[in-house]
């Protein structure tokens, strides 16, 4: 019975920890923390950085099918049974193969990628747990200020810069506008927050989307659709 009641208790001791080490958000916090997401989640160009990352992807997947059918055509050439003129006419339907591999790619290439939820995710998960209730107070007044939205898209036209690799994304203006605001209490905190905590986690996730997405595609090649759809056009028009 001691031994019983002396598990019990641990559990409960546990329960216990676990209830009272979790940090509960104050409504009040989590309205300041709603208003500056929204007043700066713009620095973060989810539009622009969609289209990049999708246009990259597109490429890649663009690349494995001009693989395929490359050795599709290697293939044909290298039949002995086939005449010139079959050989012309199996190759004539390799564009429309391709076609529909490039539209079985692009749905790899749309699938799950939420950027702006991962951004404004992100903006809310940091700025609750890195910034006190005062300092949410003051980046809220300065962001909503003409020089904070300022600051704002100055920062968004750094980071499409940097992604751009367009090195005329600054001029004197902006430069004094943004050591203006690292003199601030709040600023270089806010700074590091943006850059070491909420950019990369939003990096990360895109990269981790990317590999997710090669290796769907490497699935759908080895045992899925596109496999089947190649199978078909080789049993069809090669070995047939």
């Amino acid at each position: 019975m001691t031994k019983r009641f002396f598990i019990i208790s641990l559990i409960l001791l546990g329960l216990a920890s676990i209830t009272f080490g979790q940090k509960t958000v104050s409504p009040a916090k989590k309205k300041l923390v709603a208003d500056l997401t929204a007043k700066t989640s713009a620095i973060f160009p989810a539009e622009t950085i969609d289209t990049l990352f999708k246009d990259v992807q597109a490429e890649r997947m663009a690349e494995t099918a001009k693989g395929i059918t490359d050795s599709l055509v290697a293939k044909i050439d290298s039949n002995n049974k086939l005449t010139a003129q079959e050989k012309d006419e199996i190759k004539s339907k390799i564009p429309a193969l391709s076609k529909k591999l490039a539209e079985l790619s692009m749905n790899f290439i749309g699938k799950d990628f939420t950027i702006q939820n991962w951004v404004n995710e992100s903006f809310q998960k940091y700025y609750s747990t890195k910034f006190t209730t005062t300092e949410l107070r003051q980046l809220n007044t300065y962001f909503q200020s003409g020089n904070g939205k300022q600051v704002v898209q100055i920062f968004k036209t750094q980071i499409i810069g940097g992604i751009t690799d367009d090195k005329k994304t600054s001029n004197a203006k902006d430069d004094a506008l943004m050591e203006n605001f690292l003199k601030k209490s709040f600023a270089q905190k806010f700074f590091n927050v943006l850059l070491e905590n909420i950019l990369e986690e939003v990096m990360q996730k895109t990269d981790a989307w990317g590999k997710k997405a090669l290796r769907e595609l490497d699935k759908s090649l080895d045992n899925g659709e596109m496999k089947r759809l190649l199978e078909d056009f080789i049993i069809t028009n090669i070995k047939a």
